[in-house]
């Protein structure tokens, strides 16, 4: 009876020791709501199955906006990029990674039509590269793109023929 009178006591003692660590790591509104509880696994418990609702949510609200992104007309293909990395990061936080290949793929489809060129001859090439190359890809074609519309063209005449040497 003595030796299970100490194992009790200590396990109280370690129950009370993991208590004290956990309440220690919440924020003041959770540790008022979890001193009370009896145990440490109970406390885990409660908060795996109050947090696990809420980080699917989560996962679901940065995946449904991943996978609609658009880039703007006006945005530059560095800033678009660093908002879907900046999701793409927050689901990896959430333990829910995509593979590289996806990740490719949503960014390139999340594109504007001026870059349907550059998303062609991606996949005729069968270019294999990791986002940070991808980012320096977009950006060079990005630049190539706003000279070609800035460069600026001469009206044809009217009538007017093209000349046999040029």
């Amino acid at each position: 009876m003595t030796e299970q009178r100490a194992a009790l006591d200590k396990w109280m003692d370690d129950n009370l020791r993991m208590k004290c660590y956990v309440l220690a790591s919440m924020l003041k509104e959770l540790q008022s709501q979890h001193e009370y509880m009896p145990t440490t696994h109970a406390m885990i418990t409660y908060l795996q199955e109050l947090y696990r609702e809420q980080s699917h949510t989560a996962c679901f609200e940065l995946s449904k906006r991943l996978f609609n992104m658009k880039m703007h007309d006006e945005q530059s293909a560095h800033d678009h990029y660093m908002t879907m990395i900046k999701d793409l990061e927050e689901l990896k936080k959430l333990r829910l990674n995509m593979q590289r290949e996806l990740k490719v793929d949503l960014i390139l489809q999340s594109l504007i039509s001026s870059f349907g060129q550059f998303i062609v001859n991606y996949n005729i090439n069968k270019l294999d590269c990791n986002l940070s190359k991808l980012v320096n890809m977009l950006i060079t074609a990005e630049g190539i793109l706003k000279s070609l519309r800035d460069y600026p063209r001469e009206p044809k005449k009217r009538g007017e023929m093209p000349c046999e040497g040029c």
